[in-house]
């Protein structure tokens, strides 16, 4: 599958993207999802954690990724508690920047957080 997991529970006030993301139009995907943050940040919690678990995305879902930041670093110039745990191969350079480059670009906590066991890295679907 090239398009992720995408899970925002507003219960546990924690946000997944997990998986690949290699999609042809991204708008048709990350549209709604973007929609829908753009609703959340209305009236959002105290406190949200949200997880990048990629193990592969292309350019045009960066751009997506960087605009969901975007309107996270809204959420905590209102005040909400955000923390983005950014998940990454150890031995993979380019994810490990991408959330290096988006922790310096947005006033929003990045904690990037290298796996060391290949078996933790979201498995490609075949």
């Amino acid at each position: 599958m090239n398009s992720p997991e995408i899970d925002f529970n507003v219960d546990t006030s924690e946000f997944r993207i997990t998986g690949q993301s290699i999609l042809t139009h991204v708008h048709t995907f990350y549209g709604p999802v973007i929609a829908w943050m753009e609703e959340f940040a209305n009236d959002p919690p105290q406190e949200l954690t949200v997880i990048f678990n990629l193990n592969y995305y292309n350019l045009a879902s960066a751009k997506r990724f960087m605009f969901m930041v975007y309107i996270l670093s809204g959420l905590k110039r209102e005040g909400c508690k955000i923390q983005i745990q950014w998940k990454f191969f150890k031995d993979d350079d380019f994810m490990r920047e991408f959330g290096q480059d988006l922790s310096e670009h947005f006033d929003v906590p990045f904690e990037l957080v290298p796996f060391y066991n290949s078996a933790l890295i979201p498995k490609m679907a075949s």
